[in-house]
């Protein structure tokens, strides 16, 4: 009995194998297109260095030859993947000098040409002592590493602004806005957490489409001095549409007597906050209270 019970379990999964049936082929260009010249307006790391060849290459090879490089993606009878770069800024000078980050975005369309998901992945380990070529090459296979990652379960991504808006300014210490990268940390945070299914838009995120995330800093108090300056709290609010319909809200505050600078406690409190958002995330809701916001009554704490 216990052995017919075995032969028909081999069966049934073998069936099952049989039915899924290979993954369908997806097809890229060999090349990356920009979607912006480098952030500095330089050309770093130069059309001399093939690192977007590179990249795609890594791609094919890490999805198990499931991507195939064609000239013409567009034209071929299968799913396809469409690529777009972007550099960060030149670190370093003469032969030494390299990109800062590459970033690259993606959209995956079925065999009819609709999208199946979207993503964007930046990659910035930058190292000094590196040719500017050889750093771009690396970064590159990087990105192809983890896009071959994405490729195994896509969906579609959600789109967030490079920096976060203000309700108002006068929440914000003017010394911290000239050190700190106080409206840009929690972006950055945010799409690290999130393994390419929240990435950065150059563009007016009012007018994107798809998915996005609305994120709004409505009150701070943001300085140094540890436990002797009292509680220092970061409250943003957030608002996840999808084709200009809401899906989720929160607000979402965090407080804490740690850091004894103005720029250690925004980058504290911006990460802990990423880290509610990047888990809410999972199973969005609306007029969530995420963070230390569940035991406030109102925003500010």
């Amino acid at each position: 009995m216990l052995l017919k019970t075995f032969v028909l379990s081999l069966l049934l999964l073998s069936a099952s194998f049989a039915n899924a049936g290979p993954a369908p082929s997806i097809y890229v260009a060999s090349t990356i297109p920009y979607a912006a010249p480098a952030a500095d307006g330089s050309a770093s790391p130069g059309p001399e260095c093939p690192w977007d060849a590179r990249l795609v290459e890594y791609l094919a090879k890490s999805s198990g030859n499931r991507v195939i490089i064609t000239p013409k993606p567009m034209e071929a009878q299968g799913q396809k993947l469409i690529l777009t770069g972007r550099l960060g800024p030149t670190v370093g000078t003469g032969e030494k000098a390299a990109p800062s980050w590459i970033e690259v975005t993606g959209t995956l369309l079925d065999e009819n040409g609709k999208p199946l998901g979207d993503f964007g992945f930046r990659d910035d380990r930058y190292s000094g002592n590196l040719h500017k070529c050889k750093q771009a090459i690396r970064l590159g296979e990087g990105l192809g590493d983890s896009i071959a990652g994405w490729l195994e379960e896509p969906k579609p991504g959600i789109k967030i602004a490079e920096t976060i808006n203000t309700l108002r300014d006068d929440t914000i210490d003017q010394e911290i806005k000239k050190s700190c990268p106080w409206n840009t940390e929690l972006p950055n945070y945010l799409t690290g957490m999130t393994f390419g299914n929240v990435y950065q838009v150059t563009d007016d995120i009012g007018t994107a489409g798809g998915k996005k995330l609305l994120l709004t800093i409505v009150n701070s108090r943001l300085l140094g001095g540890g436990l002797y300056s009292g509680f220092k709290w970061l409250t943003v609010t957030g608002s996840l549409v999808d084709n200009d319909h809401e899906i989720g809200s929160f607000i979402a505050v965090r407080k804490s007597f740690r850091a004894w600078t103005g720029c250690g406690i925004s980058d504290r409190l911006s990460y802990e906050i990423a880290y509610d958002i990047s888990n809410w995330l999972q199973n969005p809701t609306l007029n969530a209270r995420l963070g230390d916001a569940e035991d406030a009554t109102d925003a500010n704490p």
